[in-house]
């Protein structure tokens, strides 16, 4: 019988940060589960370290790319990899409170109808504790699929993505793409699946450095955080993160008032960010005279919040 919850901490150049983070997730007061560590390729000491939390916890599958995939592929990965019916992603940078993982297993296993449970965050940069409590502040317990997409577009930092989710409703969402935002698409088709459930207690505790924060990147800089083998400019988000809620309703298992509410929301999106939408157009077309257009493997979702995707 296969272990209770799936964790998956994809890394990258984690030296740093990534033996407290480890350590949390092996001191949870819920133990049946196993840890997928995917280090992107590191040129540092990562390797190192995480085989040798590997050798002295069978509970730990350690994994090396022989390429850096990208940020997108290698949270990917550690998922793919995941053979739980609960499923974590887990930041090399962050600390996990002991009590997080059973918070938030007993709040899915008391509630059905909900695909994700997440404690309040607090953020800190040397010291777990020495920051801001940091909640996302969205409940959504909602009834109705649509009443919950539309609450889930006001989320702006993808803290829920580090909660516990049911691994059936992740398969059928398009994961991560390549592209900044995409954590927030996929939370809300995850939103048209089933409840989201914010827990009271801060149990999850995430480092602020400009080092952990997509936000705070040039565009070089993120281009090559998500695709690190293309030399080529990320352009036309706007389009990209509205093409990613489209498909989440489309594909959706929705009562046909509730499609048709949210394609006229979709709608009301389009008209808001058309002046985006065209500036990125122009920007993109620019890109393509000089020789610096998209690649065409950049395809998909993403959104507008701040990211934080470790690779």
């Amino acid at each position: 019988m296969g272990p209770r919850i799936s964790i998956g901490m994809p890394c990258y150049n984690s030296e740093r940060w990534i033996s407290p983070a480890i350590e949390s997730l092996l001191a949870q007061s819920f133990e049946d589960f196993e840890l997928i560590v995917s280090d992107n390729a590191s040129s540092d000491g990562t390797w190192d370290i995480v085989q040798r939390y590997a050798a002295g916890d069978d509970r730990i599958r350690a994994y090396r790319n022989p390429e850096n995939l990208g940020a997108s592929a290698n949270f990917n990965r550690v998922f793919e990899l995941a053979r739980a019916p609960y499923f974590k992603w887990a930041s090399s940078n962050d600390w996990c409170a002991p009590g997080l993982l059973d918070a938030c297993r007993n709040a899915l296993d008391a509630d059905p109808g909900a695909v994700l449970a997440c404690p309040r965050a607090g953020m800190f940069t040397a010291v777990p504790g020495d920051g801001p409590d940091y909640p996302f502040g969205l409940d959504l317990r909602q009834g109705e699929p649509a009443e919950r997409f539309v609450g889930s577009l006001a989320i702006r930092r993808n803290i829920p993505m580090n909660g516990l989710i049911r691994s059936t409703a992740l398969r059928r969402t398009e994961l991560i793409r390549p592209y900044y935002g995409s954590d927030l698409v996929m939370i809300s088709a995850l939103a048209l699946q089933g409840k989201l459930l914010e827990l009271p207690q801060t149990l999850l505790f995430m480092r602020d450095t400009s080092e952990t924060s997509t936000a705070r990147m040039g565009a070089d800089a993120v281009r090559r955080h998500y695709a690190p083998k293309s030399a080529r400019r990320m352009t036309n988000q706007s389009l990209r993160n509205w093409l990613g809620y489209w498909r989440a309703v489309r594909d959706a298992d929705l009562p046909v008032r509730q499609r048709l509410r949210l394609i006229g929301h979709l709608a009301k999106m389009a008209r808001w960010r058309s002046h985006d939408v065209f500036a990125e157009a122009i920007d993109s077309m620019r890109g393509a005279w000089s020789g610096d257009a998209v690649p065409d493997s950049a395809q998909g979702g993403g959104s507008g919040g701040p990211g934080r995707l470790d690779r």
